[in-house]
């Protein structure tokens, strides 16, 4: 018996030697690939409910290992993308989708949540606040709504959109579903306004949707 928890007590030091030098190796030949890869999982952090989110209070510089693009990477206390903090005193607008909301591979000035900033709607000039994280369908961008809504104290409206890969009869019956579940959020979308504020293309679907208690 003494020989064998000799023998495990060996195996698991060298196990620990190895993974413990691996670790400084690679951080000392800093390969593109891995860094790019690192960065991004310092930049997200695992979330109980919907599984990943932005961490908070980050300032990162990830450039993509193929060189496509570079951009820095900030968020807030609340993990949300851009250093600027919830302004209860303003009315607020908050941008929720995937990827393309969030600007992967932008920096934060040049994501269009943070350009749309102080633009007036009824009410009044709108602060935004990018809730967006990559990777996310409707019902993660719905799940993450639920849990930062409660933390906005000033939400008028919110702005969901998603580039269309799936028919848009399917995509209204999701996102029908996510608001039955909620009740957050009366479902009226000004589809043909937004597009015509945002200059988007009819790829893309754009939802304006006024925020209800």
């Amino acid at each position: 018996m003494k020989g064998f928890f000799y023998w495990a007590g060996r195996a698991l030091v060298f196990f620990i030697l190895v993974l413990v030098g691996t670790e400084i190796l690679l951080n000392v030949l800093k390969s593109p690939s891995l860094q790019f890869y690192r960065d991004q999982k310092l930049l997200h952090r695992y979330n109980p409910v919907y599984y990943v989110d932005l961490a908070p209070n980050k300032d990162i510089f990830i450039r993509h290992f193929a060189g496509k693009w570079e951009g820095r990477f900030r968020t807030n206390s609340l993990g949300m993308r851009g250093l600027e903090e919830p302004d209860s005193t303003k009315p607020q607008l908050a941008c929720l989708g995937d990827s393309l909301v969030m600007g992967f591979g932008v920096s934060d000035e040049d994501t269009f949540c943070h350009q749309l900033n102080g633009i007036e709607l009824k009410g009044g000039a709108r602060q935004t606040l990018n809730l967006a994280v990559d990777a996310y369908g409707s019902l993660g961008a719905l799940r993450r709504l639920q849990d930062m809504a409660p933390k906005l104290k000033n939400l008028k409206e919110v702005l969901f959109l998603f580039l269309e890969t799936t028919s848009l009869f399917q995509k209204n019956l999701e996102l029908k579903e996510c608001y039955r579940m909620t009740r957050l959020m009366k479902f009226e979308a000004e589809i043909q306004t937004l597009i015509e504020i945002l200059g988007f293309s009819l790829n893309f679907l754009v939802l304006l949707i006024p925020f209800r208690l």
